[in-house]
């Protein structure tokens, strides 16, 4: 229990923090980012909107790891079902200052 609500006071003390829009371009697409939605122990999940439709979506961002295999993101491409989130296009980016890539 402890666990849980010191990660729910975190979340909540790190979403008051400003944040700062930014554009990822991937795939054809530029995605206008304009407010972090959620942390996990995984990644971050930003709420943004697609320029060219000014659709909003969610990009999920999470740390790849080259010893470990994405099964969410395979799982994702094969689930089609009226209950679940469309996954609508995914994309690989690397961060130059730490060497790190992201899905």
């Amino acid at each position: 229990k402890d666990d849980l609500a010191k990660a729910v006071t975190d979340l909540s003390l790190n979403s008051k923090k400003s944040f700062e829009p930014f554009v990822i371009r991937a795939n054809g697409n530029a995605y206008e980012c304009t407010g972090r939605t959620g942390k996990g122990s995984f990644g971050v999940v930003y709420k943004a909107m697609v320029q060219a439709t000014k659709q909003t979506v969610a990009i999920k961002k999470v740390l790849q790891d080259p010893n470990y295999k994405n099964r969410e993101l395979q799982i994702m491409r094969m689930v089609k079902h009226p209950n679940t989130v469309e996954l609508m296009d995914s994309f690989y980016q690397r961060d130059k200052e730490k060497g790190e890539v992201f899905l």
